[in-house]
């Protein structure tokens, strides 16, 4: 049977979760369809990599490499990947069967998306429903709000650049490819259901970096698309091509005024 979904997990020392990662794929009942690849990025726990060795290699796909960090990991899996659709999956996380059901729907009826996200349910340090939302580009531009854990498809992906390798700091790829996802007229499409949940941890990436690393991040993305008034205008512009009612266009008025007024790091000023 064709392979329809590329299931991409890196996983660095998170042995003691990818079971259950590895379950939630694997009960769905289009297992046939779906493939599996694991990216052991060079995992220094024992029980780790003891639980990859013992896979079953005819079940997933194996990638054992040298520590070379998230983006490299996630690249590495798509290279591989057999599928034209590629979800990504966080090691210490796992899916609703919904998810899986959502896609398999929408592409049999032949319906075109490049992205496809829905909320989360967080789990361990913290308990809560966690909805993004709609893609909304002020929004993204003010900082991340969507999580990896979405069916993205592959040749946009590969259009876009697929993971920047030079990211200053692990932990902020998912926001650069939400970034140039947006810039780049993709159709991301979003589902007010629970797609997967998140465990949290004390030790995340994203919680252990300071304001220090918080501030060279967001200076690292506004260099790279040169984040600017300018932009924001180009925003307004493109909503205005979808011929937009005067309501909406008051509304994204006011989401310029707010972000040039109250932005966490001061945008850059509107060059001629």
């Amino acid at each position: 049977m064709e392979i329809k979904l590329s299931v991409i997990i890196p996983c660095y020392n998170h042995g003691k979760y990818l079971y259950e990662a590895l379950a939630s794929i694997d009960q769905s009942i289009y297992r046939e369809q779906i493939e599996v690849i694991i990216i052991n990025d060079g995992s220094t726990d024992r029980n780790t990599n003891k639980v990859i060795d013992e896979l079953n290699p005819d079940k997933y796909i194996i990638i054992n490499q040298e520590n070379q960090g998230l983006a490299r990991s996630r690249n590495n899996g798509i290279l591989k990947a057999q599928a034209d659709y590629l979800l990504m999956l966080d090691a210490d996380n796992f899916i609703e069967q919904i998810f899986l059901s959502d896609f398999f729907k929408l592409i049999n009826q032949n319906i075109n998306f490049d992205a496809l996200y829905g909320n989360s349910l967080f789990f361990g340090m913290e308990n809560k429903i966690y909805k993004p939302g709609y893609i909304d580009l002020y929004r993204l531009i003010n900082g991340n709000y969507i999580d990896a854990c979405a069916i993205y498809k592959k040749q946009k992906l590969f259009d876009v650049g697929m993971y920047d390798t030079n990211m200053p700091y692990m932990g902020w790829e998912d926001w650069d490819l939400w970034l140039r996802l947006a810039f780049n007229n993709s159709i991301i499409r979003h589902s007010d259901k629970i797609y997967f949940h998140y465990r949290v941890l004390a030790d995340s990436m994203i919680r252990s970096h300071n304001e220090i690393v918080i501030k060279d991040a967001f200076q690292f993305i506004y260099k790279k698309y040169l984040i600017n008034l300018n932009n924001v205008d180009q925003i307004i512009e493109s909503y205005i091509n979808k011929s937009i009612s005067f309501k909406t266009l008051v509304k994204l008025a006011l989401k310029k005024l707010k972000l040039n007024t109250n932005f966490k790091y001061k945008i850059s000023k509107k060059t001629n």
